[in-house]
């Protein structure tokens, strides 16, 4: 698991926890005596907007391990693609689902953390109409110049994926495909009537963990440039918990 605690132990994240454990116990017992209250609501507004902002960092986390498990899926052995998922009709497809999967996964953070920096920063926007690109200009021109640059190095690290994105769930197409010009040959065996010889078997596997490796190095640059966005959030904060 690569990615699911890599935003352990920030200052962001011990200050939030600090101050959530200081009414959070509460308000859950309160909730499950009465079951007319709404959770959410209970508290003064500083603690419910901290509830607000934990649940937004909990779905940045909730992303990041969805990718760990993603990456599992591509590390499986591929000898066992098709004895596993009979209905397949090609290592290639598995391999294009769950890649296609990861990138989906990925460029979601984009909205979320719109939504969170919105919350974090008390801008007054729409949560529903909030994007990472809207939050960047709204905290530039509020004079938040540090988390709109870091908001921005993170919108161009993604911006190729959320293209692809976009036509991956708007149109039913997608450009993305990883594998393009890495040949599985198994998937050819039915067609060349051969077996495939272990060097060729071998220089597959090679080209697929270096696409691996390639995603998962991009992934941890972002999450690198995550991790300065919650350091400077971190004095927000800060005002926040008082």
């Amino acid at each position: 698991m690569v990615f699911e605690n890599s935003l352990d132990g920030t200052e962001f994240e011990k200050d939030l926890a600090k101050s959530l454990l200081a009414f959070i116990p509460k308000h859950f017992g309160e909730a499950v005596k009465d079951l007319t209250l709404d959770y959410e609501s209970i508290g003064t507004e500083r603690e419910q907007k901290l509830k607000i902002i934990l649940h937004h960092f909990t779905r940045i986390r909730t992303v990041l391990k969805d990718l760990d498990y993603t990456l599992m899926f591509l590390s499986k052995e591929r000898k066992l693609i098709l004895d596993h998922y009979p209905d397949l009709h090609s290592q290639k497809a598995y391999y294009n689902y769950h890649f296609e999967n990861y990138y989906i996964r990925l460029v979601t953070l984009s909205d979320i953390l719109g939504r969170f920096g919105a919350e974090l920063y008390e801008l007054g926007l729409d949560p529903k109409k909030t994007s990472a690109h809207v939050f960047k200009d709204r905290a530039r021109k509020e004079g938040h110049e540090k988390i709109s640059e870091i908001t921005e190095r993170i919108i161009l690290h993604l911006e190729m994926l959320k293209e692809a994105r976009h036509k991956k769930l708007h149109t039913g197409e997608t450009d993305i495909e990883p594998l393009k010009g890495i040949m599985i040959w198994e998937d050819l065996n039915s067609i060349i009537g051969t077996e495939t010889s272990s060097l060729l078997k071998e220089h597959t596997d090679s080209e697929v963990v270096g696409e691996m490796k390639r995603i998962e190095s991009e992934t941890l640059t972002l999450v690198s440039i995550m991790k300065e966005w919650l350091g400077e959030g971190s004095h927000k904060l800060k005002q926040l918990i008082g």
